[in-house]
């Protein structure tokens, strides 16, 4: 009896050190937010788009002004960023496509003379909590348009109210490097002709040597990697980070863009035969996987120089769709393989097993070159000369 009262106790004891340990593991962040300026929330959400889905954390206030969101510290390193919403409650009539289920927020600073504008905030690095202070300008309708060059027609996309707010740069690296550089503004001057892609590499790679530790240039490095003209281009930015930034969540989305690296040969479910399949089934040849969508525009447009590439490597290459349709859309995809007499397999994506963070999608279409010991490189497949370069890789390994 006594023994099992002491193993009871022991075992107790035992279990309460390891939940403690377990919860001291799970580091968690916070924001303090404090709004002035008279505008104040019912409820507040910190937002942010993760892997295939929207994970919001709802904030706590005792006032409508003074808020604190917490986040734990895993979600923080895999985010490129967070957006303030709150649920709209002053609803308009629409003939917007995307209905808008919540308020946006948008910050403005003041940067040498000139007033920017942001949507993103993220934590302070490596501190337990993040400190923003907010004044409360104004509430704006906002749209967004786009033209349809096939139909020649401009669409109404999506319409919001936005909400205002001043702030201190200052108070937030991420935010400030935000409205200096806007996250997908890299390549506006370089797309609309007014710098070239060597005057944009070159600006970027100073602006990296002067904050090698920044989380959001690399963050944005990894969320616009297909906009670069070579892989080289990708590396040389890459080695400009600190070692830190490197090895971060982010940076090792950058590194296997440009570098090859392991996966495992994952059963994933056909769509045909609705059974589990490895995705690689032939480990003596080269394996080709092709992330897209019934959906996605680009994905669609591909499909001809896919063709081309299966009746030139057929024989020595296996080609593999893995679409990232859902239930509600997975009908639409059977229906474009057959109008499109697709012959090689397709598999479904499965968004629980972390495929997104260990093969680095950042968007679709996108494709992964398998080679026979399950090392994966990311490539392009946009006109005849990457076909030639993908022909040339799989002919040397059929050749020796």
């Amino acid at each position: 009896m006594k023994k099992a009262i002491l193993f009871g106790l022991v075992f107790g004891l035992f279990y309460s050190c390891a939940q403690k340990q377990e919860q001291e593991q799970t580091l968690y962040r916070t924001l303090e937010l404090n709004i002035i300026g008279g505008k104040m929330y019912d409820e507040l959400f910190l937002r942010t788009f993760s892997a295939d889905r929207t994970v919001s954390f709802a904030g706590e206030t005792v006032n409508g002004y003074q808020w604190t969101f917490t986040v734990p510290d895993s979600v923080i390193q895999k985010t490129a960023s967070f957006s303030l919403r709150s649920p709209e409650t002053t609803p308009f009539p629409t003939t917007a496509i995307v209905p808008t289920d919540s308020r946006f927020t948008t910050f403005l600073g003041v940067i040498d003379g000139d007033t920017l504008r942001a949507s993103s905030i993220h934590f302070d690095k490596n501190e337990l909590v993040t400190y923003l202070t907010l004044e409360f300008s104004r509430t704006v309708r906002e749209h967004n348009y786009q033209y349809f060059s096939e139909l020649d027609t401009t669409v109404l996309i999506q319409e919001w109210y936005a909400d205002y707010f001043f702030v201190n740069p200052n108070q937030n690296a991420f935010l400030k490097e935000n409205m200096i550089d806007w996250s997908f503004g890299f390549f506006v001057d370089y797309f609309e002709g007014v710098k070239s892609y060597d005057d944009y590499l070159a600006e970027l790679a100073s602006k990296i040597k002067k904050n090698p530790n920044s989380f959001y240039y690399i963050s944005r490095l990894a969320s616009t990697l297909h906009f670069y003209k070579s892989k080289d281009d990708v590396e040389r930015l890459f080695y400009l980070f600190s070692e830190e930034m490197q090895r971060s969540h982010f940076g090792q989305i950058v590194r296997r863009h440009f570098s090859p690296f392991k996966i495992d040969n994952v059963l994933l479910i056909n769509i045909n035969t609705n059974k589990a399949e490895k995705i690689v089934k032939n480990s003596d040849r080269y394996t080709l996987l092709m992330l897209s969508a019934s959906w996605c525009a680009p994905c669609r447009n591909s499909i001809p120089l896919l063709k081309e590439v299966h009746e030139k490597m057929s024989e020595f290459l296996d080609m593999v769709y893995i679409t990232m349709d859902d239930e509600s859309t997975l009908s639409d995809w059977k229906e474009l393989m057959r109008s499109e007499n697709i012959s090689w397999r397709s598999l479904l994506f499965d968004v629980n097993m972390g495929l997104h963070a260990s093969w680095s999608i950042i968007g679709i279409p996108d494709y992964l070159l398998v080679n026979p010991n399950m090392e994966a490189r990311k490539i392009r497949l946009r006109d005849e000369n990457d076909v030639n370069n993908l022909y040339s890789i799989v002919r040397h390994k059929n050749e020796n």
